[in-house]
């Protein structure tokens, strides 16, 4: 069903917008890059209000955290020296592979968490880094950790009227990241996205955050999976060990682009490449999809 926008506004502050939202909030809808407005199933008549001018897309680091506004698009993350910082320039490196450029500078950061489309890059990326995600709505505010902000979709954990105004992320000094993507052809949804964050100390793994997602309805951080690989020097035999029990313990999707078997088997093999990735070992020859 097509979207009938009965009115534009344009606030000039978070103040003014959030004031406009809290007026009869089921009839709203806010604009960022206004992709997900059409992809979101949104009513059909609604009152648009376009948070452009409100002073949230900027990018900053600080205290070893980055932050991102919830106005500010893939493709400034993607050009952001502050993001290449993090985890060894993960975001960048891994939000070229999302969509194609011109809609990249489309997608905002703020929209396409909050969507969470099983298929997007930057959920799983943000919920291996860690973090917060930071919401407002008039008169209140509040922050939730990525684990929270995802354990359901996050469209239910916001009230009416409610934004995510930007998401921190951790910036350190000792940490290494992987992230490995299939998808049937280039500009296809992601069958599988793999993510390994790791935290090294004394050649060891002090810490681990390993999330699989687009095989599943939300990003899932494999627990079971990090354990394996805490106290652990990274090698072959643990990054597969860790990758066999990632896969096993998360529940799979499956839809006409492939079986959960095929995504089970196809997600070890994504997620120990993902480690090795992290770790700066080159993946095993025989190690293909099939």
């Amino acid at each position: 069903m097509p979207v009938t926008i009965t009115e534009y506004l344009r606030p000039k502050s978070l103040r003014e917008a959030l004031d406009l939202l809290a007026d009869e909030p089921s009839k709203n809808v806010a604009v960022g890059g206004g992709v997900t407005v059409v992809l979101s199933g949104a009513p059909r008549h609604v009152r648009a209000v376009d948070l452009a001018g409100v002073g949230l897309d900027k990018i900053s680091l600080k205290d070893d955290v980055l932050e991102l506004g919830a106005m500010v698009t893939l493709q400034n993350v993607i050009c952001s020296a502050h993001a290449q910082k993090v985890a060894s320039g993960l975001l960048p490196r891994a939000l070229r592979t999302a969509a194609s450029e011109p809609i990249r500078r489309l997608i905002t950061v703020g929209g396409n968490i909050v969507q969470c489309f099983y298929w997007a890059t930057l959920p799983p990326l943000l919920l291996a880094l860690g973090g917060r995600v930071h919401l407002r709505r008039a008169g209140h505010q509040r922050t939730l950790s990525v684990d929270e902000f995802f354990a359901q979709p996050p469209l239910r954990l916001l009230a009416p009227g409610e934004l995510v105004t930007s998401v921190e992320i951790p910036v350190r000094s000792n940490v290494s990241a992987g992230f490995q993507k299939h998808t049937k052809t280039a500009n296809d949804y992601a069958l599988i996205h793999a993510v390994a964050v790791i935290e090294h100390e004394r050649k060891k793994v002090k810490a681990a955050r390993l999330v699989l997602s687009a095989c599943t309805s939300l990003p899932v951080r494999c627990r079971e999976a990090e354990q394996v690989l805490v106290g652990k020097t990274l090698d072959l035999a643990t990054a597969m060990e860790a990758a066999r029990v990632a896969a096993h313990h998360v529940a799979l999707r499956r839809d006409f682009r492939a079986s959960s078997d095929y995504r089970r088997k196809a997600a070890a093999v994504l997620m120990q490449r993902a480690i090795l990735e992290a770790a700066g070992i080159p993946p095993l020859a025989a190690s293909t999809l099939s």
